[in-house]
């Protein structure tokens, strides 16, 4: 474990301690819509498309991939000019009696809760959940937005999904205590920071990247020997002995 710990960078040092959880709404009944009432809206005033943004929820977050289930989020930030979006004040003002009783809401009944950091959801980031059965991380794109189960890093670093999914990172999280009942993982900040990042070589990061490319794009589950690859070439990146990796392999199986 130690050695683990020490072949890399914390992950906390490598994202700029940068990570961020989703978007609480308090009635996503109100806030999180589908295609056809996006379409709706917009058809009923353009100028709505400016505050509808793709939404993703805890269940749609796969391991090395987002399956997006065309839900958006309508983004009424505190200072948002409601004036200016009439079709989408219209929508909201149904739901009224619901938005002005919540615990987290802005200034005005139909603005979001207060978030000083919405430009990093505009930014490629690594997103993951706050309890999975294992690492679950997937990449997500600029634009794109989450839910308040789902947390996320702003990076260009593709790459490091192969880490953070491998065999070697499931078995520190479990050696971290990050467990918990029904052998779950639970993905906290106090975890995450610690996870050790190793920069790999010019050939292993493009092998790296190559092969989550593929991971992220299969429809189904991610095929084993590519996964297989992946873990080896994390392995060969921290430096593993053989012996170390069959302890790795023994207790993540």
């Amino acid at each position: 474990h130690d050695k683990i710990r020490n072949a890399g960078r914390p992950l906390g040092e490598v994202v700029d301690g940068k990570f961020y959880r989703g978007v609480l709404t308090g009635f996503n009944e109100a806030f999180v819509i589908d295609e056809a009432k996006r379409a709706e809206l917009i058809a009923r005033d353009p100028k709505s498309d400016e505050i509808i943004k793709p939404f993703l929820r805890g269940r749609d977050i796969k391991r090395w991939r987002v399956q997006w289930a065309g839900l958006y989020l309508i983004k009424t930030e505190i200072g948002v000019n409601i004036k200016r979006y009439p079709a989408i004040f219209d929508h909201l003002k149904h739901y009224e009696p619901q938005l002005k009783k919540r615990c987290d809401k802005g200034k005005y009944w139909w603005e979001l809760r207060a978030c000083d950091y919405y430009e990093e959801f505009e930014k490629p980031k690594i997103v993951w959940p706050d309890i999975a059965p294992e690492t679950r991380f997937a990449w997500c794109r600029p634009g794109e937005y989450l839910d308040c189960t789902l947390f996320f890093a702003p990076t260009e670093d593709k790459w490091m999904l192969a880490i953070l999914n491998s065999r070697l990172i499931g078995y520190f999280f479990s050696e971290l205590g990050a467990m918990i009942r029904g052998g779950h993982f639970r993905f906290k900040s106090l975890y995450m920071r610690q996870v050790p990042i190793v920069q790999p070589t010019g050939n292993q990061g493009k092998r790296m990247l190559d092969i989550v490319q593929r991971m992220s794009a299969s429809e189904e589950s991610a095929p084993s020997d590519l996964a297989d690859q992946l873990d080896q070439l994390v392995y060969e990146s921290y430096g593993l002995t053989d012996a170390e990796i069959g302890n790795v392999n023994e207790c993540r199986e």
